[in-house]
């Protein structure tokens, strides 16, 4: 197959809005099974800030975040090595090289939780200096959710905008439900491996085969040949 990975669906909270710098104050993270894509682990913790002067008050007034809840939480040298083994564990090679490591998901992850990641991977010892590649992840791939959203958006009509809460409004959910959670990385994380879960399960209905027929309802190899 040529995909033997699970997915690491995973999303951070944090002190400012540059991944080059920011901190990051909470971690949500769900493993998604890549045979039957399920659910079926989950990780999320508080993470307290080295330099408290260097939070930004809107990003605590988005994310919901108290400097006095954060100055209870575990530093990043005790949360950042526990997640890790979290997500070893979850490494379909056994020798835990990183071509089995889980396939990093998230909603708009490229451009900001990614390069956070790649930053604390490289200052916990998760980084490959010959290959200039995070280890703990997938080096080569990521599944950003919302790109796939954006990708589709064309035949959804109606939806306005690909945010996730605008995609869960589309998909029903109640405003009062997302307000009670939006912006706190586990219930983040949570909705973005329900997505991603749907996303994966509509991909693999229409090549799947068909019952009636026999045949795959989609040849996707067709749509990669001859003319389109």
């Amino acid at each position: 197959m040529i995909n033997n990975r699970h997915f690491c669906v995973f999303d951070f909270e944090t002190g400012g809005k540059d991944p080059q710098t920011c901190e990051i104050l909470q971690i949500g993270s769900t493993i998604v099974n890549k045979n039957n894509l399920t659910t079926v682990d989950e990780f999320a913790s508080l993470v307290q800030p080295r330099n408290f002067d260097a939070l930004e008050d809107k990003a605590l007034e988005v994310n919901g975040l108290t400097r006095e809840q954060l100055r209870e939480a575990p530093l990043p040298e005790v949360i950042f090595p526990a997640w890790a083994k979290w997500i070893q564990q979850h490494n379909t090679k056994a020798d835990k090289s990183s071509w089995g490591a889980p396939i990093p998901t998230g909603w708009g992850i490229d451009n900001f939780d990614i390069p956070i990641f790649n930053r604390y991977c490289k200052e916990f010892g998760h980084w490959d200096e010959k290959w200039n590649s995070r280890t703990l992840m997938n080096p080569v791939f990521t599944f950003d959710v919302m790109k796939s959203i954006w990708l589709i958006g064309n035949n959804l009509p109606g939806l306005k905008n690909v945010k996730l809460v605008t995609v869960l409004e589309y998909m029903g959910m109640s405003t009062e439900e997302i307000e009670k959670g939006a912006h706190d990385a586990s219930w983040d994380t949570k909705w973005t491996a329900n997505v991603a879960i749907r996303y994966l399960k509509f991909m693999k209905h229409i090549t799947s085969y068909n019952s009636a027929s026999g045949k795959r309802r989609l040849e996707l190899k067709d749509c990669l040949k001859g003319n389109v």
